[in-house]
């Protein structure tokens, strides 16, 4: 063999050598130790412990320990129920595409003492990951429809635990908040406001907005797992309450994007229209939010919480009560 054909045929082996450290970087297979999954069901055990019922392509069925709040949007979601606000997956969703970043995959693994977890995949100006809790991941993944995967050694490990029948519902939400408001002259120049703590009535969560004189009080009427995150961060606690916005909260921060404020702009019916503004550069981004979402965030980034001032002025409350509330420790709530 002369010099020539061994030239050819070592750019050739060279050639060969880099399709296949390009197949294999291609992204997950299930012969590379994944499988796809679909989401079935959400169920709850007699204790009223969470789970997702998953199924593999080759029809093998089983469950996936959940936590409350993730699993409550997801299921509600599930079975077809219409919400007129952007849940806090979308939002993240939302913010993600206007960054030009796209979620790639969801790949399911087996995390420390066989606890499932999960990597989100990333693709924006290169690849990136984030590690996010199970339920705010099957919560993205149906939001956004990306294949949702898992390793062989999760589907070994939980495909051998034994099944849980489904004895009780997932918890039911709190009532939204049963105010109206003027919209006509309305003023929304933003009053920059602070955040007094959360209260409960026997039916109803508020978190308590309270102005600068510190005279007049806002309470905004939210759900139990953003009440949850917020009491959390306030009391500056970790834990499962506080996962859903600090998943928002590192993809912003992987971005080089920072939060610049929450606000609540309006009242569309009984509910209130929030906005998220975000600094990408020399960018501003503007996104729809639940003014709960957009609160949890403010408060996780040190960003200031806004209220248009038609709505202080019109729905804005005495503040001495609520300043007696939290003097006396009997407005502070630790959520669980």
């Amino acid at each position: 063999m002369n010099s020539t054909y061994r030239t050819i045929l070592c750019f050739c082996c060279l050639l060969l050598l880099a399709c296949a450290d390009r197949e294999s970087s291609a992204g997950p297979k299930a012969s590379q130790g994944v499988v796809p999954l679909s989401l079935e069901d959400i169920v709850a055990n007699d204790a009223g412990a969470l789970f997702a019922v998953v199924e593999t392509s080759a029809g093998l069925s089983f469950m996936l320990p959940l936590e409350l709040c993730p699993a409550s949007a997801v299921d509600l979601l599930l079975e077809g129920v219409y919400f007129p606000r952007p849940l806090t997956h979308n939002l993240l969703l939302a913010a993600a595409d206007s960054l030009g970043i796209v979620v790639r995959d969801i790949v399911l693994t087996l995390g420390a003492e066989a606890a499932p977890e999960a990597r989100v995949g990333l693709v924006g100006d290169g690849e990136s990951a984030l590690m996010a809790a199970l339920g705010d991941a099957l919560a993205l993944h149906y939001a956004s429809g990306v294949p949702l995967l898992a390793t062989t050694a999760l589907v070994e490990h939980f495909s051998a635990v034994e099944r849980a029948p489904k004895t009780v519902g997932t918890p039911a939400a709190f009532a939204a908040a049963r105010r109206r408001a003027r919209l006509a002259q309305a003023d929304t120049t933003p009053v920059e406001m602070g955040v007094l703590g959360l209260v409960q009535s026997a039916t109803d969560l508020a978190v308590v907005l309270i102005d600068p004189s510190q005279h007049r009080a806002f309470p905004v009427f939210i759900g139990f797992c953003q009440a949850s995150s917020i009491v959390a961060i306030l009391q500056n606690e970790g834990g499962p309450a506080v996962r859903s916005h600090q998943l928002f909260v590192d993809l912003l921060r992987g971005q080089g994007v920072s939060v610049e404020y929450a606000r609540i702009v309006g009242l569309h019916g009984d509910t209130y229209i929030g906005a998220l503004l975000l600094r990408a550069g020399d960018r501003s981004i503007v996104l729809d939010a639940r003014p709960s979402d957009a609160i949890a965030l403010a408060l996780r980034t040190g960003a200031p919480v806004q209220l248009a001032r038609f709505l202080l002025d019109e729905l804005g409350e005495q503040a001495g009560p609520y300043q007696a509330l939290f003097a006396n420790e009997t407005g502070k709530l630790v959520l669980r």
